[in-house]
């Protein structure tokens, strides 16, 4: 899938405008990822690798909650508590 969607036109234009308008620098921003990863990345990465990513980025405390709707308040702070209580829990 990936190797097929690198190669086609309509996606090697995006990327590349994506390329020119968001150069990948160590301070760049998301924008200048492929969500997907590139192929020449994607055979060389090992699981090692991949652990690590996942330990570094998907943390709890680099979430971001985004609430819409006709929701309750206190329903929802309740709830939180309670994720927030199993998080906790699992910190070293």
């Amino acid at each position: 899938e990936m190797q097929g969607r690198e190669n086609n036109e309509g996606s090697l234009v995006d990327r590349a405008c994506m390329d020119l308008l968001y150069p990948a620098t160590p301070a760049s921003c998301g924008y200048s990822a492929e969500t997907g990863g590139k192929m020449a990345n994607l055979r060389t990465l090992d699981v090692n690798t991949v652990r690590r990513f996942h330990e570094e980025y998907y943390t709890s405390d680099n979430v971001i909650l985004i609430l819409t709707g006709n929701v309750q308040s206190a329903d929802f702070f309740r709830a939180l508590d309670e994720v927030e209580a199993l998080v906790l829990k699992r910190r070293p």
